[in-house]
């Protein structure tokens, strides 16, 4: 899922900024780089809201393929289903 690959690279890139910071550095460079990594944290957590979201989303559309396949609707199960297993 797209959301969880960002995620991880978002978090690698802290992780080197991180220990860029931990280097003998000037001020002016340290000071870009913690500007740099505050923008990152912001993305890290959109994307987290966002795998929040898109985790929710894959949860009721179970729910609801559970709700037809037990009233017989099998078909339809099975096309949400396998819609599910595209967006993972």
């Amino acid at each position: 899922m797209f959301p969880q690959q960002a995620i991880k690279a978002e978090k690698g890139f802290l992780e080197l900024i991180s220990s860029l910071v931990e280097k003998n550095i000037s001020d002016g460079v340290d000071d870009m780089l913690q500007s740099i990594a505050s923008k990152h944290e912001e993305h890290l957590y959109l994307l987290q809201q966002r795998a929040r979201k898109d985790a929710s989303i894959l949860h009721r559309l179970s729910k609801v393929a559970s709700t037809l396949d037990q009233k017989g609707y099998y078909d339809l199960a099975d096309k949400i289903d396998e819609i599910m297993k595209e967006i993972k």
